[in-house]
């Protein structure tokens, strides 16, 4: 009798101290994220639309159909807004290589269809279809921007992946400006769910090509992504 009381206190008690520990975790990370968020809404507090030769919109994700998903289609939509209102007269489209493994098309593929769909002439639509992280995105895009001798150049992203990539691009001579699609409020509980994952997300990313050999982190990307 004893012998059973005392498993349950010592299950009670492993059960409360995980219950109090999971409730510190959950507080520490909104409160880190919601830091993070106030030092990303500075850091573009004072980002103008200047108009550029061409934005670069990065690949973000797809759907369970393998189209396009509700990231990629948000920043796309802000390019195509830039593109309307005569802010640019060109836009690259990069990413989405493992898309090519999955159906054939990549990622910068779609992009550059659903920008066609949305009225843009493909004359002015570069896309390439090489790269599958930011760094490799920013590579290819280069290559593409060197060729049309393009000198202003804006990014198009969230303000999320725009504050990461502020630490990988560069160019010389090259007037780089960023440009993050409107971000909507929380409404739902899935927003909330949607924005702590790219949170999360780029968290990891940074890590990733933070703390790994530049040799190692491609290698794992190139693996999982192609």
């Amino acid at each position: 009798m004893m012998n059973r009381t005392r498993i349950k206190k010592t299950i009670l008690t492993i059960l409360t101290v995980s219950f109090i520990g999971a409730i510190l975790m959950i507080g520490f990370d909104y409160y880190a994220c919601s830091l993070y968020c106030k030092r990303i809404a500075s850091f573009f507090n004072d980002t103008v639309d200047r108009s550029s030769d061409a934005v670069v919109v990065f690949f973000g994700d797809h759907d369970k159909k393998l189209e396009l998903g509700g990231e990629t289609i948000r920043r796309l939509s802000h390019a195509a807004a830039l593109y309307g209102s005569g802010k640019t007269s060109n836009i690259v489209c990069t990413g989405g290589r493992g898309l090519l493994r999955l159906r054939c098309v990549s990622g910068a593929e779609l992009m550059k269809n659903y920008l066609v769909a949305a009225g843009i002439s493909p004359d002015h639509i570069f896309a390439e279809s090489e790269s599958y992280d930011s760094l490799s995105n920013w590579e290819h895009s280069l290559a593409i921007i060197a060729v049309n001798r393009w000198k202003r150049i804006t990014l198009v992203s969230s303000a999320l992946h725009l504050y990461r990539l502020a630490g990988i691009v560069h160019g010389d001579s090259l007037a780089i400006s960023y440009s993050p699609y409107p971000a909507g409020g929380i409404s739902s509980f899935r927003d909330y769910l949607a924005r702590r994952y790219w949170i999360h997300h780029e968290w990891m990313a940074y890590a990733a090509i933070t703390v790994l050999p530049q040799k190692w982190y491609r290698w794992a990307l190139g693996v999982m992504r192609r």
